[in-house]
């Protein structure tokens, strides 16, 4: 059926374009039958700027309406003795996240700085991610794999004064200009507050950046902010149906050794 489509409106617009050599794109786009066409919420209900909440909150809500239930679950290894996985509660996540946060605002870290995660995927990798946001801040991924001089170029643009980082993949930041490496897996978590830092985080302000090499090879930014993620999460659960128990797959072999995890549908 999408085949038949995509064909219809190849024949379409390459008629077109042959009728009408200068035609712009524009009006070759909107020359198309609604048939020809894939729309779906064509007039977003886009929720107010002021009651878009941080991406943050969403979780310490579900920390507070169901902290036993299963926020993450990290897949190592499947054999012939079954899965082997880590898993966290949105309690157990949210605490851990809430302390490392505590953590990176004691070392200054305010809104819209930029704060690197560079480790493989892991469940201190969400953790990480949870607490430079929960901070006020916005996070920066970084793979281990990527070429140091990519890594460089990008935290130098980013102008990145920290980075979180495990014990496994540090030496790999050993040539980096980075003035605070912080390995989070080997801090003593405990010293630090499990409670909500209560950060005011402004829908507008910064969530995370993302470097994407383009036409050119050379790496560029892209910023995204809280009301940007947090719309786009409540769209999909609008769209997509799922339960108390449904699980959510995120798959990705980009830098990760083709690791998996499984994130728990938390909104």
């Amino acid at each position: 059926m999408q085949l038949n489509v995509l064909l219809f409106q190849l024949d379409h617009l390459v008629s077109s374009i042959v009728a009408n050599p200068l035609i712009t794109l524009n009006i070759l786009s909107s020359g198309l039958d609604e048939s020809l066409l894939s729309i779906k919420n064509p007039k977003p209900n886009i929720p107010p700027l002021d009651h878009t909440p941080s991406l943050a909150k969403l979780v310490e809500m579900m920390a507070t309406e169901r902290p036993d239930a299963i926020a993450l679950e990290f897949a190592h290894e499947f054999n012939t003795n079954g899965l082997r996985k880590d898993q966290l509660t949105y309690s157990e996540l949210n605490a851990a996240s809430n302390a490392l946060a505590h953590k990176l605002i004691s070392m200054g870290v305010a809104a819209d700085d930029l704060v690197c995660v560079y480790m493989g995927k892991s469940l201190m990798l969400y953790i990480s991610i949870l607490a430079i946001l929960k901070s006020g801040a916005g996070y920066l991924p970084l793979t281990p794999d990527s070429p140091v001089e990519r890594v460089q170029k990008i935290l130098s643009d980013a102008q990145v004064r920290i980075c979180l980082t495990t014990s496994n993949v540090n030496r790999k930041l050993d040539s980096l200009k980075v003035p605070e490496i912080i390995e989070a897996d080997s801090l003593a978590l405990g010293e630090f507050s499990s409670s909500n830092p209560n950060i005011e985080i402004d829908p507008s302000s910064l969530a995370y950046a993302i470097f994407t090499s383009g036409s050119t090879g050379i790496p560029k930014g892209v910023l995204i902010n809280h009301k940007n993620i947090v719309t786009n999460i409540i769209a999909l659960k609008e769209i997509y149906p799922y339960t108390a128990s449904s699980k959510l797959l995120q798959f990705c072999s980009q830098g990760f050794d083709g690791k998996i995890n499984t994130l728990m549908h938390s909104f």
